[in-house]
């Protein structure tokens, strides 16, 4: 059997042929695991909990933390976000702990 797209549907019905023990190709013409990984749930999830971090801080300043305004850094969090899905930062290139790369290097 021939599964085209390895998102998350297509590595769960190759894994269950292959679990039957049928043999399987995968076959993916962009990325492994489909969005999720790279622009949508995990990158997404980064970004929320940035942004729940914020809202604790201000939780903890009206509980009677002393604290200076808390802002949300826009640049740090789309950095952190990319990070999370090893893609980069969209505006440096850069991943944590690694070298810079050029920009568009995949």
């Amino acid at each position: 059997m021939v599964v085209l797209g390895a998102g998350s549907a297509g590595k769960w019905v190759a894994g269950a042929v292959a679990d039957a023990g049928r043999s399987v190709a995968l076959v993916e013409a962009h990325r492994v695991g489909g969005e999720c990984p790279y622009v949508a749930c995990i990158p997404g999830k980064a970004l929320l909990r940035s942004a729940q971090a914020r809202g604790d801080a201000r939780h903890l300043v009206g509980l009677g933390a002393a604290s200076a305004p808390v802002i949300l850094d826009d640049d740090g969090a789309a950095y952190r976000a990319a990070a999370a899905a090893g893609t980069g930062c969209p505006r440096t290139g850069t991943i944590p702990g690694r070298r810079r790369r050029s920009h568009g290097a995949a």
